[in-house]
């Protein structure tokens, strides 16, 4: 069980808490509590979160949630390397 004094941290913290959170991990957090979870589904967070993973980012439409543009879009790995 979480601490009671981490479910209370100021709004401020949480966001720069959840901010360092990879996605599956803002997933997993949204679970705790309403507040959580609406913390984590924040659009400035997940907009920072396409920013990191994706050097050029365009949603596909105007009002796509970042959330959503996060979950329908592939990552592309480097194809391997051809020396060996």
């Amino acid at each position: 069980l979480l601490d009671s004094a981490a479910l209370l941290l100021p709004e401020a913290l949480l966001a720069r808490v959840l901010a360092r959170l990879s996605a599956a991990e803002l997933c997993r957090v949204a679970r705790v509590c309403r507040r959580w979870k609406d913390a984590a589904e924040a659009e400035p967070l997940w907009r920072e979160l396409v920013k990191r993973t994706w050097r050029f980012y365009r949603p596909n439409a105007k009002n796509q949630k970042w959330k959503h543009f996060f979950r329908d879009t592939p990552v592309l790995l480097p194809a391997p390397s051809a020396a060996g």
